[in-house]
């Protein structure tokens, strides 16, 4: 059975009851289906890990129960960087979360000379949201 891992910001702390952000309890009531004192793990991105169970408090909302918390060194030595044209659609997002799962270090989307894409300040900001968002979801 495969462990399911969510990004909760944050340090850690055995024994600790941390409240699921609203995405974070949708993605895992409802997108992943689980169910109460399931065992899933927990990182901050600052090489944090941490297992517990998911403790349902509600139809829409649920808490994770923190039993052991452990420093995960689970980086590639090398320092990869992926310099990235914007592209259309979903390439871009395809490509974002191809290159997490195979480890790259950064990710740098750049504007190209024959690049299609005209994206306007907020429209660059909410595109860059989602590239976070997808980058956090394949940790």
């Amino acid at each position: 059975m495969r462990i399911s891992r969510l990004y909760l910001e944050g340090s850690y702390q055995a024994n600790q009851t941390i409240a699921l952000p609203k995405e974070q309890a949708h993605y895992a009531l409802t997108v992943l289906r689980l169910k109460n004192d399931y065992v899933i793990e927990a990182f901050n991105g600052q090489g944090l890990l941490a297992t517990g169970k998911l403790i349902v408090t509600s139809r829409r909302t649920a808490d994770f129960q923190i039993e052991s918390v452990e420093q995960s060194n689970n980086e590639s030595p090398l320092n990869t960087v992926l310099v990235q044209g914007i592209s259309k659609g979903d390439r871009m997002d395809t490509s974002i979360q191809k290159a997490v799962e195979l480890g790259v270090t950064a990710i740098q989307p750049i504007f190209t000379e024959r690049c299609d894409v005209k994206l306007e300040a907020d429209k660059l900001e909410k595109r860059r949201n989602q590239w976070q968002a997808i980058v956090i979801k394949c940790l």
